[in-house]
């Protein structure tokens, strides 16, 4: 990871001109593939736990994307999610070290993205089921 990336970036706001990864901070997948995931270095990233961020989730939720189904990653106007994410994330990866080559490399065609992002959200689910912590929408 990059030295200048601070990941308690306690902001709530997606800041423009700027990739934005909002995720579950209370998931330790989600920050374990957030925090070792190495970004190029050209990547200004804000990254926003979604937990500390309630109006972040309801203004998502409100667009009909469902943070509780997979992380956000914003880049300029467009907005991508889930198995879109990831595959936008892999494109942004350094692809240094075992593990950002890894997740390059497993989620680097659309393709591979839609068959195993799937299996990584069940993962999580069921991950904090086990660890007793809420969906990020607690009325569902």
């Amino acid at each position: 990871m990059s030295a200048g990336i601070q990941m308690k970036n306690r902001h709530c706001k997606t800041a423009h001109n700027q990739t934005n990864i909002i995720y579950d901070g209370a998931c330790p997948v989600c920050s374990a593939y957030v925090r070792h995931t190495d970004l190029k270095d050209s990547c200004k990233v804000n990254y926003i736990d979604a937990r500390q961020c309630p109006d972040v989730v309801n203004r998502f939720l409100k667009q009909g994307i469902d943070l509780d189904e997979g992380l956000v990653v914003t880049t300029d106007d467009e907005v991508h999610h889930g198995a879109d994410a990831m595959h936008v994330l892999s494109a942004l990866t350094n692809r240094r070290g075992v593990w950002s080559r890894t997740m390059a490399w497993l989620f680097g065609t659309q393709q591979s993205s839609r068959i195993l992002y799937p299996l990584f959200r069940t993962g999580r689910n069921l991950l904090l089921h086990i660890l007793r912590r809420p969906r990020l929408n607690h009325n569902k």
